[in-house]
């Protein structure tokens, strides 16, 4: 983001188009004098050129602050949902903040909202820590009992294009602390049911799929695949020599144009018959990639 860059984090990217494209994080820069800037930035934009810093600030008992931001999903340039613990929407000028808990959805004992997933404006889902599960219809809001309180790590869905069927894959983890836990829920509406999660170690990060019965990747602690979510067999762990490196984000575009991000700079990329690593072009010799977003020839990966 600059010679000005000082420290933090990304984990979060969305693609609008070629040139327009948002990462979310929490970081902090330096003035004109080297010092620190105290004031927190939360987002980067790419114009197709280059990264320029941002504060998306949000009103809050009539205090005017950049949350720190965990999760983003556009729909156009004037349509972008952020979440910062809380639901957060915007035109790319404007930002109004849903808090969920002064609004009485949720209560100080539910989690915070991490990650969005929507299939239109009108049919959004927010899920983050405690198994929290939030559905937005374009006017209401409803929180959805997963039967959980892992943390839900990521959400995605999609819809087939023949039969309109819809498909929602909700991924809890909880690697860090005893007990290890995970379970993959599949969501429906307002129903919450779990799907077989046989050869799945509890280490797990993100989920993607490009369509209902297509294959369903999920990464982590190694790198898991499987089309068919019903029965008990278990996922394939198809990790073998493809990465030694521990994996944190996966999306695509379709069965032959899939993207892993992980640590120490690794992006996997996979045409369909192959995976090919990248990490030697990235170069980065620490630190963590923890999401991507893939759109025409556009590859951007975040950490």
């Amino acid at each position: 983001v600059g010679n000005g860059a000082g420290s933090g984090v990304f984990y979060d990217v969305a693609i609008l188009n070629d040139t327009l494209a948002y990462a979310v994080g929490e970081f902090y820069m330096k003035d004109s004098l080297g010092q620190d800037d105290p004031n927190r930035y939360n987002a980067a934009v790419w114009n197709g050129h280059a990264w320029t810093v941002r504060r998306l600030s949000v009103s809050y008992h009539g205090y005017l602050s950049a949350w720190p931001l965990s999760g983003i999903f556009a729909f156009s340039p004037t349509d972008i949902w952020l979440a910062g613990g809380v639901p957060i929407h915007g035109d790319g000028t404007t930002w109004t903040l849903y808090h969920l808990y002064d609004m009485g959805v949720l209560s100080q004992t539910d989690g915070d909202a991490s990650r969005i997933w929507g299939a239109s404006p009108s049919d959004l889902y927010f899920v983050g820590l405690k198994g929290c599960l939030v559905h937005y219809d374009g006017r209401n809001w409803q929180k959805i009992q997963t039967g959980t309180t892992v943390p839900i790590q990521d959400i995605w869905g999609a819809v087939d294009s023949r039969s309109g069927a819809q498909e929602i894959l909700a991924l809890a983890s909880r690697s860090l602390g005893l007990p290890s836990e995970k379970k993959l829920l599949s969501i429906k509406g307002s129903t919450v049911s779990s799907v077989p999660d046989s050869g799945l170690l509890p280490m797990l990060t993100s989920v993607w799929f490009a369509s209902p019965g297509a294959e369903h990747y999920i990464v982590g602690a190694s790198l898991y695949k499987r089309s068919d979510l019903i029965s008990s067999a278990p996922w394939v762990d198809f990790r073998g020599d493809i990465t030694s490196y521990y994996t944190f984000g996966v999306r695509g575009q379709s069965a032959n144009d899939v993207v892993i991000v992980g640590s120490y700079g690794e992006v996997l990329h996979y045409n369909g018959a192959t995976w090919r690593s990248f990490r030697s072009l990235t170069a980065l010799s620490s630190g963590n990639l923890y999401a991507v977003a893939v759109k025409g020839n556009l590859v951007i990966a975040v950490g």
